[in-house]
């Protein structure tokens, strides 16, 4: 279902002073960190030198020609 179709559009959101009045874990917090970041960018693997960096989705996806992303 996507967000345009939810009946309870007026939903609330977790920041980052909600997890921390909730007290959730590091492990947790991690988790949820994790998700934040993967709205806004993708995680790109180089393999020549073996490395991976995370990039921003915007600019992968305007990107004709990938290069290594590590400096």
């Amino acid at each position: 279902m996507t967000d345009e179709n939810r009946e309870d559009k007026d939903c609330g959101g977790l920041n980052m002073e909600v997890l921390e009045d909730l007290g959730i874990s590091q492990e947790k917090y991690e988790i949820w960190l994790n998700f934040e970041i993967a709205k806004y960018s993708i995680l790109l693997d180089c393999p020549k030198c073996r490395q991976s960096v995370l990039v921003d989705k915007e600019d992968h996806a305007e990107a004709s020609i990938l290069s290594c992303p590590v400096p």
